[in-house]
């Protein structure tokens, strides 16, 4: 009999714990639509709809419903509707639950078009928008076009309606735009804080003369070399004449043989002898020049790199266009593990001594 009711209490405490498992670690059931999200369950035991990412639960995280089960249906990977409201990543949404819809992953209602806004767990209408129009937009520029919407009236850059003249408007490449009257710079550059700060920002009057791209940074319009990048926001530089042009890449171009470098014109660096050392040095047969500026003292002939942001001649070594004193150039090493420069003696971080 002790042996039966051993027996017995292992059975129970075995199907405890499964069902403990079940119910509070594998949680998940069947998909609700698996053709069409991977994201909505049925939960495993409790009487509820589940939104787990990608069925990741665990690492992208896990929302239990407030939902009807029995009417609940799959919209798209992250919608779903019961028969009261709207779901967008497991959360209640206030929109017009009778009209919503969700066209090419973009939601709408016959009232407004959404845009899925990382900061905030509900839709945020796009103003101006029109739902029956509003299409993502390919500019046939290239891969950036996901950022790109319109209507029958406005474009939208990142969900924000441009003021632009709809009917002349045009993209010339990946930072630069068009329209009749204006020239317009694409911006898509990280701020401090890591987030990424875009917009179609108007700059100058549309200049006379054909458009021809030069590449994903600059372009022509007549003889007016225009440029926007991730180092300078805009420039434009009028030529009398265009009687030459080669491209060293998307941020080196020569005109007439004169050295323009992130839009800002070097007419003092010798093109023939020109060397792009990395994204941020070039030299050429007399100096070198570290961001667009001149680094003093430094010795062409042998000036070279040791990283990002050191540099080196036969007797000196810098820190970007500053010299440091009394380091011996030859056995100047950086170590990108520690962030140190040493010559062995004298040790620096981010161009500050430390050591000596």
């Amino acid at each position: 009999m002790k042996t039966l009711y051993i027996f017995l209490i292992v059975i129970l405490i075995l199907f405890g714990s499964a069902w403990i498992v079940k119910y509070y670690v594998i949680r998940l059931g069947e998909a609700v639509d698996k053709e069409v999200s991977k994201s909505y369950y049925f939960h495993a035991i409790k009487k509820k709809i589940v939104y787990a990412p990608m069925s990741n639960w665990f690492e992208l995280g896990y929302t239990e419903l407030d939902a009807d089960p029995t009417s609940f249906k799959v919209l798209a990977e992250e919608f779903g509707k019961d028969k009261n409201s709207i779901f967008w990543k497991g959360v209640k949404q206030p929109v017009d639950f009778s009209s919503f819809y969700v066209d090419e992953n973009i939601p709408k209602d016959n009232q407004h078009v959404y845009t899925k806004n990382s900061t905030t767990d509900l839709l945020t209408i796009i103003k101006g928008a029109d739902p029956a129009t509003y299409k993502r937009f390919d500019t046939g520029v290239d891969t950036w076009d996901r950022y790109w919407f319109r209507d029958y009236k406005h474009y939208f850059y990142e969900d924000t309606k441009l003021e632009v003249d709809y009917q002349s408007f045009k993209r010339i490449n990946n930072t630069l735009a068009v329209d009749t009257n204006f020239v317009y710079a694409i911006i898509n550059t990280q701020t401090e804080n890591g987030l990424t700060n875009r917009g179609v920002i108007k700059k100058v009057g549309r200049m006379a003369g054909v458009i021809k791209v030069i590449n994903s940074s600059y372009a022509f319009i007549g003889n007016t070399v225009i440029l926007s990048n991730w180092k300078n926001e805009f420039n434009s530089i009028a030529f009398d004449k265009i009687e030459s042009l080669a491209v060293l890449d998307d941020r080196n171009i020569t005109i007439n043989k004169i050295l323009i470098h992130d839009g800002k014109i070097f007419p003092d660096v010798d093109v023939e002898s020109l060397v792009l050392l990395d994204r941020d040095y070039f030299k050429d047969k007399t100096s070198a020049y570290c961001d667009g500026q001149l680094i003093p003292n430094a010795q062409a002939s042998s000036f070279e790199l040791v990283s990002d942001d050191y540099s080196r001649d036969s007797e000196n070594v810098f820190f970007k266009t500053t010299q440091l004193s009394g380091v011996v150039a030859k056995d100047f090493r950086y170590d990108y593990a520690t962030n140190i420069g040493t010559d062995g003696t004298s040790t620096f971080k981010d161009g500050k001594l430390v050591t000596r």
